[in-house]
């Protein structure tokens, strides 16, 4: 089991703005609780339920005061894992249908 932390390291942004570079985060949603599913929306509140969750919310906290101070940021938000052993199914639009 992966002990997660985060100490804010790795996230230059006066280089990106410098640059006039484009911060690229992968995210995820592990940032959100329960009650954001099934329908994920952008102003969806981060209730995270993990350390995971924690940091992933500091993280994309930073880059959102970033973009405030003109660094572009984009976050893309992947959804969730799909498979025979996800917690949670997938929503119905990405459901397979068998004839």
């Amino acid at each position: 089991m992966p002990s997660w932390s985060w100490d804010g390291a790795g996230l230059s942004d006066s280089a990106a703005q410098a640059c006039r570079a484009r911060i690229f985060f992968p995210g995820a949603v592990y940032n959100f609780g329960p009650d954001a599913f099934p329908l994920l929306a952008e102003d969806a509140p981060q209730r995270p339920q993990t350390r995971k969750g924690a940091i992933r919310v500091e993280m994309e906290t930073s880059l959102r005061a970033a973009a405030e101070q003109g660094v572009r940021v984009l976050i893309l938000r992947a959804g969730d894992w799909f498979g025979p052993v996800t917690v949670r199914p997938p929503p119905r639009s990405a459901r397979c249908v068998s004839a």
